[in-house]
């Protein structure tokens, strides 16, 4: 019994076989709807994509520019980096306002007596008068 492996192709080899760029296979797999597992196209499909390429009929099965790029697979090492980051930085904040080091005097400030204030009305033109500017 054969291996499914020994039956199919990475797709350095389809752009080997087809004389073509591994860009322009990995779009016409895309293109075509084409399974690839582990970076490998099966025996059939990798036949399928080089006449394809070689015909120059890949085009047919070209993506709509619509088409949203194929996904990546997100890692969760920054989303972790970033949520002990904030959770330090909250824990430092709680810790400090329970020790008093941010909270304001109690003792409020002695405000000196005021000084009474006089408006004095300037009967000229511009700044301080009251006949425009």
């Amino acid at each position: 019994m054969r291996s499914t492996l020994a039956d199919s192709y990475t797709l350095p080899e389809i752009a080997a076989a087809a004389r073509v760029p591994p860009v322009r296979v990995e779009q016409a797999v895309r293109a075509m709807g084409i399974v690839v597992r582990r970076g490998r196209v099966s025996g059939i499909d990798a036949v399928e994509v080089v006449r394809c390429l070689r015909r120059g009929t890949a085009h047919r099965h070209a993506l709509p520019l619509t088409v949203m790029p194929a996904p990546h697979a997100r890692r969760a090492g920054p989303l972790a980096l970033s949520a002990l980051a904030h959770a330090l930085v909250l824990a430092a904040l709680v810790a400090l306002a329970s020790m008093q080091w941010l909270a304001r005097d109690t003792v409020p400030p002695k405000i000196p007596a005021s000084v009474s204030a006089r408006l004095v009305f300037v009967n000229e033109l511009g700044p301080g008068g009251g006949g425009g500017g």
